[in-house]
């Protein structure tokens, strides 16, 4: 171990990370900046967003090329891409209050169908073709969305947003935050337009922030091609303290980014819940603009706020679907730093790697995580943004304590978390010249804090992707470079979620075997859980019994999910029968001492 943090230093000291110079000096299209004039006026391109079985929201802006107050934009829908069949059509107002941007929801559409849109003015000039597509209702066999996050347009090309564009095989992109950024990263200048950009101050500035993001063609293109369902974080709005600025942020961002409002049409409020098929209930949370204004456990500081909390357990406990998965700015999970002994070149807060993130808020996570054991909701999967990095990690109430979670069996799990790193912030490779064949010694540092972490790669950056069936939920690391203009695209490996398990299979790194990414991994997790040929536990779950079958003798053990000894007693050889009828529903951990050893096995049981 010491000479690995040798290694780590050495490195810091004759590797250091030069950023890749301005690229731009030759103007704005050499920094692949330019907007869609052969298009014009709607130089800008089309978006769809926030999908549903019968609805969806298209978008456009209109680049007046003389001063107007406000004028009208004609917009068809249609079944195929010659608008040969037009299946509605409309007329949109639009005007300097919202920055000439049209927004029409178009509803009363077949699900799950793919559909063609473009926009015109009385000038008969003609939008680019947008594609979108509506989500499936009832029955649900499959389910596909691109992740992401962090796009600083300042710190390298968009080369992930085109790859995501080319694909036909998403139903969705959900976008996780920083869309946009504030500022220019003075360690990661790649492709620095001019004038130097400069923080926005005012709604004319945030709009223009917007506008410079859609001169690239690339997120252009996936605007284009697929629906979007985004949320901000806290380089796409001003945080609360500054209520003038706040405000004008979100509207830009409403502007031009559209988003389905469902709390009395209230743009600060951008949580929401939606439903695609009997298979999943996409819910996007926000704990950026909510964070800090009241209390949800008395005396602690609040992630959610009250009413976001309110509404996100009763979302939880109302769920029907097979899956939930969670659309969330910041890790969830836990990152650890506590226990490192020595220092990383990592900035760490305190016991925590960011106290900024879930982690900062303890007490509230252990309450949500705690009514998900209760009220015995599964397969849940949060998809995270902001770390610019990658990992995949089991939730649990305390991952460090090993009576209330364990690793093998998934004891205190209630589901997992992913995240996809970012698509061209800087991680550890820009932030301190440590170079990316050190990762794995880094994780071999970081991992064993975190034993519900299980995977962690700190140098990469591009997009992820969940795959969702009945039986199983897959997510994706796929890569891309970032300092120049690159059609390389890597597949990065890709773990599962078992329906029922709650927790991440551990057995092997998955690799597809077409470029389908067909897995073929269905499984039963109905069986009894077996660990060796010699324990087992059946039935399970169960409700009035179970039985512990071993060969050998030792002493049995039985936790409560809360850590609290329930049940203790000296097993012999052969079938030992464990009434249960009494129990409180939940999760219980066996743990069966052999005797005269110090080997001990762990069983994770559920009394139904």
């Amino acid at each position: 171990m010491k000479h690995l943090f040798v290694l780590i230093f050495a490195c810091c000291l004759c590797f250091y990370f030069l950023s890749a110079q301005n690229d731009c000096e030759g103007g704005l299209f050499d920094c692949n900046l330019y907007v869609d004039d052969e298009h014009a006026p709607f130089i800008y391109g089309v978006g769809s967003f926030d999908p549903t079985f019968e609805s969806i929201i298209i978008w456009t802006q209109v680049s007046a090329t003389e001063t107007l107050n406000e004028a009208t934009v004609f917009w068809e829908l249609a079944a195929d891409e010659n608008f040969e069949i037009i299946l509605a059509a409309g007329t949109q107002a639009i005007s300097e209050t919202t920055d000439f941007t049209a927004k029409v929801q178009i509803d009363n559409l077949k699900d799950n169908t793919r559909y063609f849109y473009r926009f015109y003015d009385e000038a008969g000039n003609y939008s680019v073709i947008g594609k979108t597509k509506t989500f499936p209702k009832g029955s649900t066999e499959h389910l596909r969305f691109a992740t992401m996050s962090c796009s600083s347009l300042f710190s390298g090309y968009f080369n992930a947003y085109r790859k995501v564009a080319e694909s036909e095989a998403f139903d969705a992109v959900i976008h996780l935050g920083d869309y946009i950024y504030d500022f220019v990263d003075a360690d990661e200048e790649v492709r620095v337009p001019e004038p130097y950009p400069q923080v926005p101050q005012s709604l004319e500035e945030w709009r223009e922030r917007h506008k410079l993001y859609l001169m690239d063609p690339d997120l252009r293109a996936m605007r284009q091609n697929h629906p979007m369902i985004a949320i901000w974080d806290n380089h796409d709005i001003t945080e609360p303290g500054n209520p003038e600025q706040s405000a004008a942020s979100i509207q830009a961002f409403q502007e031009y980014l559209p988003v389905r409002l469902q709390h009395n049409e209230d743009e600060n409020k951008i949580y929401r819940k939606i439903e695609v098929g009997n298979l999943l209930d996409l819910i996007m949370v926000d704990i950026t603009n909510l964070r800090d204004i009241d209390e949800v456990i008395s005396g602690a500081p609040s992630i959610l706020g009250a009413e976001q909390s309110e509404w996100l357990f009763d979302t939880f406990e109302n769920s029907q679907s097979t899956w939930r998965l969670i659309g969330n700015q910041k890790m969830m999970g836990g990152w650890y730093a506590e226990g490192l002994g020595i220092p990383l070149p990592i900035e760490t807060d305190g016991p925590v790697f960011d106290a900024n993130s879930w982690d900062g808020y303890i007490q509230e996570r252990r309450q949500l995580f705690e009514f998900l054991q209760e009220k015995e909701i599964n397969n849940n999967v949060v998809v995270s943004g902001d770390i610019h990095m990658s990992f995949v990690m089991d939730l649990a109430v305390d991952p460090r304590d090993s009576l209330l979670y364990d690793p093998e069996t998934g004891l205190g799990c209630v589901g997992g978390e992913f995240i996809a790193s970012s698509i061209t912030r800087g991680n550890i490779d820009e932030e301190t010249g440590i170079p990316a064949e050190l990762n794995n010694g880094l994780a071999s540092v970081i991992m064993p804090l975190n034993p519900h972490h299980v995977h962690n790669e700190f140098f990469s950056h591009g997009y992820g992707v969940v795959d969702i069936k009945p039986d199983s939920l897959v997510v994706e690391f796929w890569y891309c470079p970032k300092l120049e203009i690159s059609d390389e695209k890597t597949f990065a490996g890709a773990y599962v979620m078992y329906n029922g398990a709650n927790r991440w299979n551990r057995d092997t790194l998955l690799t597809p075997t077409a470029e389908t990414l067909d897995y073929n991994i269905i499984t039963s997790v109905n069986e009894p859980i077996q660990l060796d040929s010699k324990i087992s536990l059946s039935p399970n779950p169960s409700n009035e019994f179970t039985i512990l079958n071993t060969d050998r003798a030792g002493l049995l053990s039985i936790y409560s999910i809360d850590g609290k000894l329930v049940y203790q007693q000296s097993i012999l050889v052969g079938e030992t029968r464990i009434e249960t009828q009494n129990w409180q529903q939940g999760h219980y951990l066996f743990k069966f001492q052999e005797q005269g050893s110090d080997r001990t096995e762990k069983l994770k049981f559920i009394k139904h």
